[in-house]
Parts: structure tokens; sequence; C-alpha cells
């Protein structure tokens, strides 16, 4: 993969803030802010609507697929770029011509790009805006009885009109990818390994995409089945909302716009990450990988807010009890919202104490451990949905030896690993690896002593040592002692 500014924005971190890591997850917070503020500002142009941006913003604050943004830093590659396409589709929302908006959104592509594989998807987000944008005075899109008019030639005239954005857009793309594949040596966005499907194998595009739109709706029905219920109801009040201010032809088109934007903006985030991932990840820890498509949802919820408030009537008392009503619903969703991302928070926040908890114990037992002996520790992947030691077993030994100054250096008595290192670390241990990693005299040649953390206990467990004769034994080595002392470790 190739991320250079959030990776540039961690080196900064780590240069003024050192190893307060709370004050790094406070640079992801401000990115979420700045996203949800444009997401505001994008739906404030689209439905001239204070109230309904308020809610578009609001509705991508407190989404459960943010927490995992400002909670886990690895969340930073997906706020960086989600900040900047935010900012490149309202600079383009409000684009007429070479003005100050056309190098708002190239600073705001560039910055996208620069941050993660999914700003890929820009240019053809800013093509769907300049094809479905048919607010008056910007487009010559509203017939004479004050209706949009969707016919190829609008979209053609619509694109000519918009020629520097759009030719701005595809002339960025065509730079990234070019730079991509000078640093990468290919133009691939599937940095995750999985098998991806290609657009020309339609049957396994078609197959894998409908396995992700199964899995997620089921998923969503499964853990809000408020949100599905609006979800499945939105099209049908988009609807209704655009029959009731059809004599309003401005109106009409800034809700046309942003919901059909919205479900666009959503569904391309959607179909990018089905295209490279085997699996959905609704609610689990890759919820942050449709963290982008947040803002789709919350167009198209300020779409449907503002379809709500429509009436065809002019009485003030009808009118003020429609708003009242849109007012109390925002308000509803929005606990909602907050609710669900509060219970992933609370996962998260668990998962922080039994991390600390792991690492005092870890401290602990590296005081105890004879020199003529080295311990291989085995820790948990995660912790329900939230990654625990994920990536950051080796960081784990090192932090624990920094409470615990006796030993020469943070690896000289100990090592971690996962459970799916077990046939990695068999074969480490056929090649006399100790010696390399703890670099002090008097080490064995391979691990003596093995342990394992179960979650929810304050010490590790000891489970003896045992040679690595071959893969088969090692394995029902491994499995047995795992059943007994940390059955929460699966192998």
């Amino acid at each position: 993969m190739w991320r250079p500014l959030p990776l540039a924005s961690f080196s900064l971190d780590a240069a003024l803030f050192g190893t307060h890591v709370g004050h790094w997850h406070w640079v992801n917070l401000i990115l979420h802010l700045a996203s949800a503020l444009f997401v505001g500002l994008l739906a404030s142009h689209f439905l001239r609507s204070l109230l309904c941006s308020v809610f578009a913003g609001a509705t991508f604050l407190v989404n459960p697929w943010s927490a995992e943004i400002t909670l886990w830093l690895v969340g930073r590659f997906d706020a960086w770029a989600s900040a900047g396409v935010a900012c490149a589709l309202w600079a383009a929302a409000r684009q007429q011509g070479f003005d100050r908006w056309l190098a708002l959104y190239a600073v705001a592509a560039v910055v996208a790009f620069l941050s993660k594989e999914s700003a890929m998807l820009l240019p053809a987000l800013t093509l769907f805006l300049v094809l479905v944008d048919c607010r008056p005075g910007v487009h010559s899109s509203l017939g004479a009885n004050g209706r949009s008019q969707f016919t190829w030639r609008l979209w053609m005239g619509n694109v000519a009109s918009r020629w520097p954005l759009v030719g701005l857009a595809l002339g960025l793309l065509l730079l990234y990818l070019v730079v991509r594949h000078a640093v990468l040596g290919t133009i691939s966005a599937n940095a995750y390994g999985a098998s991806s499907a290609t657009l020309t194998d339609f049957v396994q595009w078609s197959e894998r995409l409908g396995r992700h739109g199964a899995q997620f709706w089921l998923s969503v029905a499964q853990h809000s089945l408020a949100a599905f219920t609006i979800a499945t109801l939105g099209v049908v009040l988009l609807f209704v909302g655009l029959e009731r201010c059809r004599s309003d032809g401005s109106a009409r088109a800034g809700l046309l716009t942003c919901g059909v934007f919205g479900a666009l903006q959503f569904t391309g985030f959607f179909v990018g990450s089905a295209l490279h991932l085997d699996a959905a990840s609704v609610w689990s820890d890759g919820a942050r990988l449709y963290y982008p498509a947040v803002l789709g949802m919350a167009l198209f919820a300020a779409g449907l807010a503002f379809a709500a408030m429509q009436s065809n009537t002019r009485a003030q008392k009808e009118t003020t009890v429609r708003y009242s009503i849109v007012f109390a619903g925002m308000v509803i969703l929005i606990g909602a919202l907050a609710v669900s991302q509060n219970a992933v928070n609370q996962r998260w926040s668990a998962a922080a104490v039994e991390r600390d908890q792991s690492l005092r114990a870890i401290a602990a037992e590296l005081r105890q451990i004879p020199s003529e002996h080295f311990a291989l520790v085995m820790l948990a992947d995660s912790m329900g949905a939230v990654p625990l030691f994920r990536n950051t077993q080796g960081a784990a030994i090192i932090e624990a030896h920094s409470q615990n100054q006796a030993r020469e250096t943070p690896l000289s008595h100990m090592v971690a690993m996962l459970p799916q290192q077990i046939d990695e670390w068999y074969g480490l241990a056929q090649t006399d690896i100790v010696p390399k990693i703890a670099a002090r005299v008097g080490a064995p040649l391979r691990p003596t002593r093995y342990y394992c953390k179960e979650v929810g206990l304050p010490n590790l467990k000891y489970l003896g040592d045992w040679q690595a004769t071959d893969l088969e034994t090692w394995r029902a080595q491994w499995h047995l002692a795992l059943q007994t002392h940390c059955p929460s470790l699966k192998l």
C-alpha cells in the first residue's frame, strides 16, 4: 500500500506527542469532525435547509461505523481520505468554471489520493454529482414546468458545462495511478490480500456483490431493526417528497440531487468494498472500510428529512405539526445512532482495559524468567470485534518492558505471537531463532517456556515447554494447552 500523508502525520504525532497516544487519537477525532462539517455543508448546498444540514452532519458524526475511526489509530487512513473526499465534493458542488472552488477541489483530491486507495472512487463520484445536479442556477436542467428533466442530452450538457472539474478529476486520477505504479509497480487497490473479483469476471463479481448485499442488510436488520426499517422506507419517502414539492422546482431539484447522489455515493463505496473483501465486515473490526459510505447515508437521510417536511398545503398549523414530527424523528434517529455508537465505544473501552492488564501481566512475568530461558507467549488477536494485539504483539513486549527495566533489551527474554502465527513459529523454532531475537549471551537456541494470556484473567498462564518435533505434534500440544488454560484463544 502507498499512503504517504497519514504516515507523515503519524511521524509528526511521534515528534510532537511521543508515546502519549491519547494525543494521537485527537488527530483522528479532528479529521472525523472535519468530515462531518463538510457533509453538513454539502447537504446545506443541496437542500438550502439548516435543519437538514445539521441532521446530515450529526448522522455522519454519531454513526456506529465511525467509532473505529477515532478509537483505532489505523483509522487515520480512512479519516484523511474521507475528509479529503467530502471537502472535494463540497467544492465540486460549488464550482463554476476556473474559480477558487476548483482549486480547493484539487487540494482536497490530492489529500484523499495520498491517504488511501478508496479515494480512487472520487472521480466517479464527481461525475455522478455533475450528472445528477439539477438545481437551478447551476445547469439548465429544469424544464418549463419547473420539473427536473434527466435526459442523455442534459447529462452530456452538464458534463460539457463542467469540463474543467471533470477534466481535473480524471487528470488527478491518471497522475495518481502513474505515481502509484512508479512507487509500487502496480496500480492494484487491493491492500488486504483478499481474492479480488474483477469486472471482467461478471459471474464472480455478481456473486460476491450479492453476498455482500445480503450480509449487509441481514446484519443491519439484526443489530438495528429501526435502521433497517428506515432504509427500506427511505426510497418511498423520497419519492413522496418529490411529488409534494413538484410545484417548487428548486426544492424538488435539490431533494433529487441530494437523495440520488447520496444513494450513488453509498453504492459506489459499498461496491468498491465488495470487490476487495471476501465477506462483509459490517460490525467487525473492518467496519472502518465502510466509513466513506456513511457520507452517502447521511446525505440520503437528510434528503428523506427534507422530503418529509414538504407539504402541498400552506396551512400554518399543518406545517408546524409536520415540522415538529420530522424534528422529533431526527432526534430519535440521532439518539438511536448515538446509543449504537456508544455500545461500540464500550467494547473498545473493555479491550483497552484488557490490553493494559495484559501488559502488566507480561511485565510481571519478565521479572521472573531465569536468564537461561526464553519465553514465547500467545496473546489474543482480538476481543470480540475489537482488535487487541493484531500487528502489535512485538510492541506489546516492548511496552511491557518499559514498565520493567530489569532486563537488558525489550526482547531479551520473551517474544509474543498470535494464534494465527502458530505455523510460522513452528518454522522459526527449527532455525535456532532465539539468539537472533534476544541478542544476549547465554540465550537458548529455541524457546524454552510457553505462556498464554486468557482474556479477563490478571496473569499469564504457564504452559510448560515442548520441542517442535513436527508441525502436527506442535499444533496438538498448543491446542491441548490452550484448551486447558486459555480457552478464549482459538488456533
